[in-house]
């Protein structure tokens, strides 16, 4: 709350933001780890940059736990893709899918419209999707304003509906963007 200021007082405080998050890290919680380590791979959030040592600390709780939270191959794969090894990143994030990871939908699907390979990412979108994904209920959300005034009442229709459910199933899925897009 303190971080995007969503407070009685209505202000970001970055300083009361890292006092809490260094209280739930001190007091062992899973969340705070994973998002406090996904801070530090850009370096955000008075969080140092520090994507190398992320890595490591990823790599060594996957290889050393038996019930790792998923979620984690997202963070070692954007580790990897900061580190400017998008194969490796591929790699794990593929990893990640296989041991039940929603984050790492959207990364494929980003991955694949870097390359332009449309197909790609569609499927890696709706895939996503069916495994319940907020942030892939995203898709075709970024349809061209003008493309979309310039088309006749039935095209402006078609298009609409499909979005708005989409939308409103992410957002029923916890995903702010699907918000934003409706």
């Amino acid at each position: 709350m303190y971080a995007y200021g969503d407070t009685r007082e209505d202000r970001l405080d970055l300083d009361e933001m890292a006092r809490w998050r260094d209280e739930a890290l001190a007091r062992g919680s899973e969340l705070a780890a994973y998002r406090y380590a996904r801070n530090r791979i850009g370096g955000v959030l008075l969080a140092p940059k520090e994507p190398d040592v992320v890595r490591d600390e990823v790599e060594k709780r996957l290889a050393t736990e038996t019930d790792v939270w998923p979620e984690w191959y997202a963070v070692l794969g954007d580790a990897y893709a900061v580190l400017d090894k998008p194969e490796k990143a591929r790699e794990i994030y593929l990893a990640g899918v296989e041991h039940g990871s929603l984050r790492c939908y959207p990364e494929l699907a980003m991955m694949a419209r870097e390359r332009e390979d449309d197909k790609e990412y569609r499927s890696w979108m709706e895939k996503g999707m069916a495994a319940g994904c907020g942030w892939c209920f995203i898709l075709d959300g970024d349809l061209d304003e003008e493309r979309f005034q310039a088309g006749d009442s039935r095209f402006k229709n078609l298009v609409s509906r499909p979005f708005q459910e989409r939308f409103e199933q992410g957002l029923r899925r916890g995903e702010g963007l699907c918000a934003y897009y409706l």
